[in-house]
């Protein structure tokens, strides 16, 4: 906690929710990046690239079909992988928000109160003190 008391609890909080953020975008882009890597989904990125592809999925109901199913399973897939970066991302806020409710915690316990400063003198005579 050492820096941290010359910091503040405040800033350091702050900076460590910075963190978060850095973290959490990089494995994001990560995450996506190896998504579409490893699943293949090259077909279905072809068949969107061809111009005429519109043109012949209307005269062509095989690739109207195919197209169609293409499309269903990128949209399948892209659901389960939402889904369970979701759940990895609230798991990952709760284990943060735990961590610095533990932090500040111990922060409190080891930063000097006002009270550790604070004397009390009985029987001083009123003239003597502004309060």
């Amino acid at each position: 906690v050492g820096k941290a008391a010359d910091l503040g609890l405040g800033m350091t909080l702050f900076f460590n929710s910075q963190g978060l953020l850095i973290f959490v975008a990089l494995g994001l882009w990560i995450a996506t990046s190896y998504h579409d890597n490893f699943v293949d989904h090259q077909e279905l990125f072809k068949f969107l690239k061809i111009k005429e592809y519109t043109k012949c999925s209307r005269f062509n109901p095989q690739g109207l079909e195919r197209h169609l199913e293409l499309l269903r399973t990128y949209a399948v897939d892209r659901a389960l992988f939402c889904l369970v970066l979701w759940m990895v991302l609230v798991f990952v806020s709760f284990y943060f928000y735990w961590r610095q409710s533990l932090f500040a915690l111990r922060h409190r316990q080891s930063t000097s109160t006002a009270s550790a400063y604070t004397v009390r003198l009985d029987g001083v005579p009123e003239e003597l003190t502004s309060e």
